[in-house]
């Protein structure tokens, strides 16, 4: 009831407790995978009104397909649409920054995190359609359109690289 009165003290709520227990237990224990779950919905909630917050859904999200990786075997349900999840928020537009340095970032700016969302939705999609049967269902529906509009935009992106090492030289 928290997370719709009042989702800003809901989400520093599960933050801290998150941190509090990480450190102390695997991400696939119980409570904290379910704290993770929660606080990783409390996040995508609320990224339309903070962008802000979409590294640390990234984030959340990439530590929840982890455990559930560790915890489900290969083609789960549930462990697909976590995996479509993360794909997914990996595609939305970045914010801008003014630091152009990669480093050991997580997640990735620019095209490595489009190449990620790209291999990312892949493996949602081969899980699914274990997970669904067949074709996947609805959820691989979705993934490959996402998929397919990753695919132009890192073309688009190549192509925008490649025009402008031309102009420098």
């Amino acid at each position: 009831m928290l997370a719709y009165a009042d989702p800003i003290h809901a989400r520093m709520l599960t933050f801290n407790l998150v941190n509090l227990l990480k450190p102390r237990m695997a991400l696939t224990s119980q409570p904290l995978l379910a704290l993770l779950r929660l606080h990783q919905s409390l996040l995508i909630d609320a990224i339309a009104a903070d962008p802000n917050l979409l590294d640390a859904a990234i984030r959340t999200n990439a530590e929840v397909v982890a455990a559930l990786t560790e915890l489900l075997p290969y083609g789960h349900p549930v462990r697909a649409v976590s995996i479509a999840e993360l794909g997914r928020l990996l595609c939305v537009d970045e914010r801008a920054t003014i630091d152009h340095e990669q480093g050991d970032t997580f997640p990735p700016r620019g095209i490595h995190r489009l190449k990620l969302a790209k291999d990312t939705l892949e493996r949602a999609i081969a899980e699914s359609n274990i997970g669904f049967g067949g074709r996947g269902g609805e959820v691989s529906r979705r993934v490959r359109e996402d998929l397919g509009n990753i695919q132009k935009e890192i073309e688009l992106f190549g192509g925008l690289v490649e025009r402008s090492r031309r102009s420098v030289q």
